[in-house]
């Protein structure tokens, strides 16, 4: 086997333990079973209490059904009466236009923060600290994936092309 493609190949090995090893971090282990012997169960209860004796609740007072709700039948509908009419206000008279004036200059850039004004690398801002979640950690698991796959196809590529022309300049 060639050096270069062994190296490779336990790179990649490596690369992708540390990315799965990496993605799992957060994820904890369930707890152990806890193994407890089930609660005795309660003696059964010697004799029954004696059922009360029923009685029927007595019924409601009557009271009448309230009237049946009914709307009033709606006004008919009239038309409004047409405006009268009025003859059309002139237009007014013809101003000419402003003369062109140049726009404004633009307002200066805002002055760049100097060195002493920016925080420090260890301060991260909230916004930047949320956890991702699941979709977006599953979304660049595949990228990895695919990158991974795409330099194992780009190397054997060129293994291979290396070897065939090898095997062209043996002849």
């Amino acid at each position: 086997m060639d050096s270069p493609l062994l190296t490779l190949l336990i790179s990649l090995l490596i690369g992708f333990h540390a990315f799965v090893a990496e993605s799992q971090q957060n994820v904890n282990p369930p707890p152990p079973p806890q193994f407890s012997p089930p609660p005795p169960s309660p003696p059964p209860p010697a004799t029954p209490p004696p059922p009360p004796p029923y009685t029927t609740p007595p019924p409601p007072p009557y009271t009448p059904p309230p009237p049946p709700y009914t709307t009033p039948p709606p006004p008919p509908y009239t038309p409004p009466p047409p405006p009268p009419y009025t003859t059309p206000p002139n237009p007014p008279p013809y101003t000419p236009p402003p003369p062109y004036s140049p726009p404004p200059p633009p307002p200066p850039p805002p002055p760049t923060p100097s060195r002493r004004h920016l925080s420090p690398p260890g301060n991260v801002d909230p916004e930047n600290s949320k956890p991702i979640n699941i979709g977006k950690k599953i979304g660049l698991m595949f990228l990895g994936i695919a990158v991974i796959l795409q330099v194992c196809v780009a190397a054997f590529l060129l293994i291979t092309r290396q070897q065939l022309l090898k095997a062209e300049n043996a002849y």
